[in-house]
């Protein structure tokens, strides 16, 4: 039996609320304005409810074995809402307390960012002015204890749920220290909770005249905090007396958020009453307009935003009204492509279900949303359509009737790809090496270095370090290899000479180009240290420092101090 959309929200609320023996009581009151025009549809639906409610039944009743029903029921639940899309997800209390967190931009906490290493908890970042910042505990500290609990393996994968709760409740933090010349030392310290506002801006500065501004995230205080920003940063470049060059917004990574902010931050940048989205449900009355509501910070001001294959939802909304409006100018690679309008649906027992109820199209009516089912995308992330091609991806136009593309997410003006980490690099990132070793460096090292650090030695005490680590690393054609010369051991006889002499080479030249890669991210990877211990003496100071080693924010830095071809680019 195939059943409706409908059918499947019922249904959901069905099991959470009144479990198999009474499914169908709770069928009438969430059908909604549109049951008198689907009188067949929802018969169906009912008995599609009460016949599950009878298979829980009798499974629960005489199966072989005991059967969990909620678990059971949690199951087809998410059975259920796999079908649809990704996006359409039930949460339990404690994934909706955490969605609320996110989309307010608040919670009750300490302050402090958590990382898992080696099975031993980390401060990555401490927030400046919170109970942790307060208590003297800083980046690079490991987390012992919580509340006379130790870490363990065990439990440190519930960090979390060991640390929330109530704003004025109280914990105690038990940290160890590395020290230079002297093993660590205990300390525990008690903090109280408090409201915790998550900035969605975490860097803005003026960097070759230029305002670069970094956004995460897209919560209640968004456009409020990047107003602020940018008046700030109008503000300092005065005394210089000469004026911001333009306006680097980088979206890469952010995953997005709320689509009122996402209207409003867009708003900071077009005419007041700027259409900057449409969204289509499925039913006509669904369909709506998004108009900016306040007067812009600048509508004239150069503008660069960055996105990447991580920029999605909100992200998308306000690079495609920049792009579609000829606003500015978009810089990095085709972003994610989710553009799924998502209601929160709560549900009793603090249950809620997330799903998905419209689609976004951008001002020239570009659909965000990437087909989750065609296995013939056109134009892969990062992408510019290829020569040929262009005719197959439906073309938009912008207000200025410059070509644009369809086929999910939002494509640059300008592709430049980030710089990618090497397997080897990930591998080191992955098991906090950098991290730890930038520790070891802060505790021998009270002054903040200047930098660039001597790269020969810094590199030769980091050798050291992974020796004491005792870390090794496999690379993937290694790993092939094994696998290969397994396989041949199995299936070769003792004495074969000849295929164990072609292996040798084969694993000698496998050697030789590993040692080949290490060698050529050696300055690579002393960057990546020189880096990350500056972030243990100024979060800020490291930040900016790698601005001009990041080739997409070189480009839009370039783009904006050369008028003619940025205005080149706008009219084209």
């Amino acid at each position: 039996m195939t059943c409706g959309k409908h059918m499947r929200q019922c249904l959901c609320r069905a099991l959470i609320s009144a479990g198999a023996a009474s499914l169908l009581f709770v069928i009438v009151p969430v059908l909604g304005i549109h049951a008198a025009e689907h009188d067949k549809e929802y018969a169906e639906t009912g008995k599609s409810i009460e016949l599950f409610g009878h298979v829980v039944r009798e499974l629960s009743e005489k199966y072989v074995d005991t059967v969990d029903v909620g678990k059971l029921i949690y199951i087809g639940i998410d059975g259920v809402l796999e079908s649809l899309d990704p996006y359409t997800v039930f949460l339990d209390a404690g994934q909706s307390e955490e969605l609320g967190e996110i989309t307010s931009g608040q919670y009750a906490g300490i302050g402090l960012g958590l990382s898992k290493f080696g099975g031993a908890a980390y401060v990555t970042s401490v927030v400046e002015g919170y109970p942790a910042w307060k208590a003297g505990i800083r980046t690079g500290d490991r987390i012992m204890a919580i509340n006379g609990v130790s870490l363990s393996k065990s439990n440190i994968d519930n960090l979390r749920e060991m640390i929330k709760g109530p704003a004025g409740g109280s914990l105690t933090v038990k940290i160890e220290r590395e020290k230079s010349g002297r093993p660590p030392a205990p300390e525990t310290v008690t903090l109280v909770r408090q409201a915790v506002h998550l900035n969605t801006v975490s860097f803005a500065g003026i960097v070759d005249g230029v305002a670069y501004i970094v956004m995460d995230s897209f919560s209640a205080k968004s456009a409020e905090e990047l107003s602020a920003a940018l008046q700030k940063l109008m503000k300092e470049s005065e005394p210089e007396g000469r004026s911001l060059k333009g306006v680097v917004l980088d979206l890469r990574g952010n995953p997005g958020g709320l689509l009122t902010s996402a209207i409003d931050v867009a708003g900071l940048f077009v005419e007041k009453g700027s259409e900057v989205l449409s969204i289509r449900g499925r039913h006509p009355e669904d369909r709506q307009a998004y108009t900016t509501q306040q007067s812009p910070f600048s509508s004239t001001i150069p503008l660069v935003v960055l996105i990447d294959g991580q920029s999605a939802s909100a992200s998308e909304i306000v690079s495609g009204a920049i792009q579609d409006l000829d606003r500015g100018i978009i810089i990095g690679e085709r972003s994610f492509g989710k553009g799924l309008v998502q209601s929160i649906v709560e549900l009793p027992f603090n249950y809620s279900i997330k799903l998905t109820t419209a689609k976004y199209y951008t001002p020239s009516g570009r659909l965000i949303q990437k087909d989750l089912h065609s296995e013939t995308e056109l134009i892969k992330e990062g992408d510019v359509p290829p020569a040929g091609k262009e005719k197959r991806a439906k073309v938009y136009y912008t207000a200025k009737k410059r070509s644009v593309y369809g086929g999910g997410g939002i494509l640059p003006d300008i592709s430049v790809s980030a710089v990618m980490l090497s397997e080897y690099e990930k591998a080191l990132v992955k098991d906090g090496l950098i991290f730890r070793f930038a520790i070891s460096y802060h505790s021998e090292h009270a002054e903040q270095p200047t930098l660039p650090l001597d790269h020969p030695s810094l590199l030769l005490a980091f050798d050291k370090f992974l020796e004491d680590q005792k870390f090794s690393y496999t690379s993937q054609p290694e790993q092939e290899f094994e696998k290969l010369r397994t396989l041949l051991i199995k299936e070769t006889p003792s004495d074969g000479n000849s295929e164990a002499s072609a292996l040798l080479g084969m694993k000698e030249e496998i050697v030789r180009r590993k040692r080949l890669e290490l060698s050529r991210n050696r300055e690579h990877i002393a960057r990546l240290l020189e880096l990350e211990i500056l972030r243990h003496y100024s979060e800020t100071g490291a930040k900016r420092a790698g601005l001009h080693d990041d080739p997409v924010v070189r480009t839009a830095l370039e783009l904006l101090s050369d008028k003619k071809r940025y205005s080149g680019i706008l009219s084209r």
